[in-house]
């Protein structure tokens, strides 16, 4: 199709990664390296913004509602809408359809080749870990901007459920804190329940959803 991508190390960001699309089938991939993070994170952070997630979502779209159906109004993407929800719900499931329901053997064997040893079996162990505690971060935005907790408090309940170091801990409160969007972070765990719980592991109805205009009711069947 000609689809394209470009990566970009940048600094200073309240995000983990962010795909920003450019059109023309290009999308720029920007990775924050404000804090180093774990080999587990490699194959989920590229699939998520990448293959399987934000990238080929917004050229499938482009492919076939635009240029295929004329649909120029998908030329245009919400952050803050219903759809943002469905659009992190693809980024979040697709890594592993993508992977082949493998992603840490994957990383394995990307990291072997420029001679990394990792072990995938407590990747997987650490990945499903991460996923099921998605939420904290909307939990975290709640506590501050709809409870008032201190900074204090906010960072006692992320070290308690994230056991993560002290430097991550302090940029997960600075950032929800410093948020302009902090509802955002429910589209994270949200849009995970309802795609993965429509798409059910089947690789066909994931790509049929890649050019579906739903709203995230219609997949809460």
């Amino acid at each position: 199709m000609g689809e394209d991508y470009e990566l970009e190390i940048v600094t200073e960001r309240p995000w983990f990664g962010y795909a920003h699309y450019l059109g023309g089938l290009r999308t720029r991939v920007s990775v924050n390296v404000d804090l180093p993070f774990s080999a587990a994170d490699l194959v989920m952070l590229m699939s998520h913004e990448i293959y399987g997630g934000h990238h080929l979502h917004r050229v499938w779209q482009e492919v076939e509602l635009v240029h295929g159906q004329g649909r120029l109004e998908r030329t245009l993407d919400l952050l803050w809408s219903p759809e943002a929800v469905v659009s992190e719900g693809i980024a979040q499931i697709g890594p592993e359809l993508v992977a082949g329901g493998d992603a840490q053997r994957l990383a394995a064997a990307v990291l072997g080749r420029v001679g990394f040893e990792y072990d995938a079996e407590v990747g997987s162990r650490v990945a499903e870990a991460r996923r099921l505690l998605t939420p904290v971060a909307a939990n975290l935005a709640m506590l501050i901007h709809d409870r008032g907790a201190s900074d204090g408090e906010a960072r006692a309940y992320a070290a308690e459920w994230t056991h993560q170091p002290d430097d991550r801990l302090d940029k997960m409160v600075r950032n929800q804190r410093e948020s302009s969007s902090p509802g955002y972070q429910h589209c994270y765990w949200q849009g995970e329940e309802l795609v993965g719980g429509w798409v059910r592991g089947d690789a066909a109805r994931f790509r049929r959803l890649l050019t579906a205009r739903v709203l995230p009711t219609e997949l809460a069947g």
